[in-house]
């Protein structure tokens, strides 16, 4: 009787160094996906309180165009909460065309201002804001664009 010997080398499960290097893996794929999704929400946030300083910003300065400039008790600069604001008006020049109809010169007689708020906020860019205005010739008089108008020339 011949006797057999078979040693079995299947194996029926994975080495510890196996183990250990998959766990090294999976380790290293969750930190730095935990990685990304954790910058990404601070970008998030970050870009999220520039939107709302701007709104607020937007806001203010509708609310201050909705006072008349020529007022002795306007306020050109000052704070909207722990902002800082400050407005300017600047002229703007554009190029008038006359157009012509029969002969009969057709123009119309405005000014254009530039209103620049300036809104500085703490640990913030600050945001410079600018709106053209329309308005009549005789709406701001010498003496008040000699006052506050600074780039002005009579």
């Amino acid at each position: 009787m011949d006797i057999l010997c078979y040693h079995k080398s299947a194996q029926n499960g994975f080495t510890l160094l196996e183990v250990l290097i998959s766990l090294t893996i999976v380790a290293l794929s969750v930190t730095v996906y935990f990685q990304l999704m954790s910058a990404g929400m601070k970008l998030e946030y970050q870009s999220g309180e520039r939107i709302a300083l701007a709104v607020q910003a937007e806001q203010f300065f509708e609310q201050l165009q909705t006072q008349d400039v020529r007022e002795d008790d306007f306020q050109w600069q000052g704070e909207d909460g722990e902002c800082a604001w400050q407005l300017q008006i600047e002229p703007t020049d554009v190029q008038v065309q006359k157009w012509e109809e029969d002969d009969i010169p057709l123009t119309k007689n405005t000014e254009l201002y530039t209103y620049i708020l300036t809104y500085i906020c703490p640990d913030e860019q600050p945001k410079v804001l600018r709106r053209i205005v329309v308005v009549d010739p005789d709406f701001f008089s010498d003496q008040f664009k000699n006052e506050h108008f600074e780039s002005f020339d009579l």
